[in-house]
């Protein structure tokens, strides 16, 4: 049984030369197969990659998660000098 399907990552394409959404289509030992849902070129990774890549992405979901608690908190009222 695959327990690989529906994980998606984003990923820079060696094909489209941008970052682009990969689906994680197999991973066995140390070694990951992510498949460009554009194009569909796969990429094998180490584990040392892949783990780069989601330590990447955890990183990047805080720092949006953060902006948007940010964004959607009200705007502090000026100080004055008084």
């Amino acid at each position: 049984m695959n327990n690989t399907a529906g994980i998606r990552h984003l990923h820079t394409c060696p094909s489209c030369q941008e970052e682009t959404w990969h689906a994680l289509t197999a991973a066995a030992g140390e070694r990951y197969a992510l498949t460009c849902l554009a194009c569909g070129l796969t990429t094998l990774l180490t584990q040392e990659q892949y783990l780069e890549q989601q330590n990447w992405e955890a990183d990047l979901d805080q720092a949006l998660k953060l902006w948007e608690e940010n964004w959607q908190s009200s705007p502090e009222p000026p100080q004055s000098d008084e």
